[in-house]
């Protein structure tokens, strides 16, 4: 049996107290800050205080206990996959996933509050639409399918 660090410990029983208490599954939909958009994406065009929402794509979990999750960047502007009711102030507007392809790659501490900062830093579920609708869950599957990015489990 391999030892590993306290360290590493300690980010491998983050990482899943993060994945259980929030449920950070295939289909989960987040809001996430623009700063770490940008960080994912230098050319992304962050607004300051911005956010926009991702859609999670991890499907399963290789056993280490600490990979990133992949999330879609939802966009305004016309994409593949449209997901609508995103947000109760405009439960009718629609947002774009798979405009960029390449998930983002996010860990623990980006759901997390650190010390010091504004909540408004880290990712958080949304509360209004916590996950895509059947139909939109079907949807993706076959985007990924067609995209090579959907192998069957």
């Amino acid at each position: 049996m391999e030892k590993i660090s306290q360290q590493e410990s300690n980010r491998i029983r983050i990482h899943r107290l993060v994945d259980t208490l929030f449920s950070v599954d295939f289909g989960s939909l987040w809001w996430v800050p623009d700063c770490l958009w940008w960080r994912e994406y230098p050319t992304f065009v962050a607004r300051e205080e911005g956010r926009h929402p991702g859609l999670c794509l991890k499907r399963s979990s290789s056993g280490t206990g600490i990979e990133p999750w992949p999330l879609l960047l939802g966009v305004s502007a016309m994409g593949p996959l449209k997901v609508v009711g995103l947000s109760v102030q405009h439960p009718e507007r629609a947002s774009h996933f798979g405009k960029v392809l390449k998930p983002g790659l996010f860990g623990a501490s980006d759901f997390v509050v650190r010390k010091g900062a504004a909540k408004s830093e880290s990712i958080c579920r949304n509360s209004f639409k916590p996950c895509l609708a059947e139909d939109e869950h079907a949807e993706v599957v076959e985007f990924l399918r067609e995209k090579g990015l959907w192998q069957e489990s």
